[in-house]
């Protein structure tokens, strides 16, 4: 999932309704193609086409988990919850991604069997034109999941919308295998076609699997992610000492982030406050969902020659310019 380049603020409100209005549209149009695929394939006899029907059921399945998990990934933090409810999406993905792995073993079976006990293929141009149909609109609906996805960084929809786009590339295939078997090629082409199916979607599911465990076993976000995070916090050096201890983690939809910021003893905790709150509200601009912890820390004198803000006062400034001025000396007397 790419990261955000230049979101406007996320409102919870309409995340939640523009990933559940995708995630029933998905629902929709697995439930209509179903019908059509089942219907095709035992009229035509096709092996293929009956285990596109089982995608798209798998599919349907898919898309009620990843609806049933944003409707809850979009309740607020309760008390059972205190970091909210984003790991719905993550759990949902994985499920997913399991869900994929189960209808490629059956299509690969259904292909092997197809393939040594054979069969026939009637009314190929049918189940080509269904088939070819229903690519059509896998691509169209994952397309537009994935731009809700592209907005809204939901990864329950992100797997929903790669099981779509992976049967409408299966589709494509099939589509191709009826069309050469409508030209006079042996039925055999059937199974062939049906095999790498199974290959391209135990492919998707490897990935889709990595990323869904990633967030549920709270791995650090992405070095580029997090640089862009900590390139804002860097942009306020000058009201602040340093900062360390950052650590960062994702769920569904949301980021984490907790740092510890080093501040003058000269600064007082409302001004501390106001930057802190300052930092955090320009990382939730850019990076909308993003929850920030800042730890504020007093400055002991160890940090003074990193720091950048200039406080003619500061008791610990001068005499630490002074012991390094000192120690470089002591070298050079020594050499």
């Amino acid at each position: 999932m790419a990261p955000p380049e230049a979101h406007t603020p996320m409102n919870t409100e309409d995340r939640s309704r523009a990933t559940l209005r995708a995630a029933t549209t998905a629902i929709a149009s697995n439930s209509a193609l179903i019908l059509a695929k089942i219907v095709t394939g035992l009229v035509c006899g096709s092996v293929a086409v009956l285990s596109e029907a089982l995608h798209s059921a798998n599919d349907l399945v898919a898309s009620l988990i990843a609806f049933l998990s944003l409707r809850k990934a979009s309740q607020p933090a309760d008390r059972r919850h205190p970091y909210g409810h984003g790991k719905y999406e993550s759990l949902s993905a994985l499920i997913e991604a399991a869900l994929i792995f189960v209808a490629a073993a059956a299509i690969v079976y259904m292909a092997v069997r197809r393939a040594i006990v054979g069969g026939t293929v009637e009314h190929s141009w049918v189940a080509a034109v269904v088939m070819g149909g229903s690519a059509v609109v896998n691509m169209a609906v994952s397309t537009y999941l994935l731009r809700v996805v592209e907005r809204h960084e939901s990864i329950a929809l992100e797997a929903d919308a790669w099981h779509l786009r992976t049967d409408a590339y299966t589709c494509v295939g099939v589509f191709l295998g009826m069309s050469a078997i409508a030209l006079g090629a042996p039925p055999i082409v059937d199974p062939l076609v049906a095999l790498p199916v199974g290959l391209l979607i135990v492919h998707r599911a490897y990935f889709l699997s990595r990323d869904a465990l990633r967030q549920l076993l709270d791995r650090a976000l992405p070095r580029d992610e997090e640089r862009r995070i900590l390139d804002i916090v860097a942009k306020h050096g000058e009201q602040f000492v340093e900062f360390h201890d950052v650590r960062s983690r994702r769920a569904g939809g949301e980021r984490h982030l907790d740092l510890h910021i080093v501040m003058c003893r000269s600064v007082s905790v409302s001004e501390a406050h106001e930057v802190a709150d300052h930092m955090e509200r320009e990382i939730a601009e850019t990076f909308p969902g993003t929850h920030v912890m800042m730890h504020i820390e007093p400055c002991t004198g160890s940090e003074t020659l990193q720091c950048r803000r200039w406080d003619r006062k500061c008791p610990y400034r001068q005499p630490a310019r002074e012991a390094v001025a000192a120690t470089a000396v002591e070298r050079r007397e020594q050499k």
